[in-house]
């Protein structure tokens, strides 16, 4: 397991399989953006997560609580940082439930 990767809420490392369900989430994202993995960090908009959503929903053709599980991890990383870089997002994104 990777070293440093920690639980906000329980402060305990995150499981094998919580580290694969964020890397497969990234990849979904990634894949959707036009620029892919090359998108600069300033394009995670509020516009660009409900492209996202809605492409991965109909593209895809997965349950909105799999684009919620994608967001979720998203939005992990946006916490993250705002925390470490707060000015790489001029405006951070709203993460509104597609369920």
């Amino acid at each position: 397991m990777a070293a440093g990767f920690m639980s906000r809420r329980t402060r305990r490392p995150l499981g094998k399989s919580t580290l694969q369900r964020y890397h497969d989430s990234w990849a979904n994202f990634f894949t959707h953006q036009t620029g892919g993995r090359a998108a600069p960090v300033r394009s995670l908009t509020t516009e660009a997560l409900e492209l996202f959503a809605s492409s991965r929903m109909r593209v895809d053709e997965v349950s909105s609580s799999t684009v919620n599980r994608d967001l979720t991890a998203i939005q992990s990383f946006v916490r993250w940082l705002r925390e470490k870089h707060p000015h790489a997002l001029p405006v951070p994104p709203r993460f509104d439930k597609h369920a």
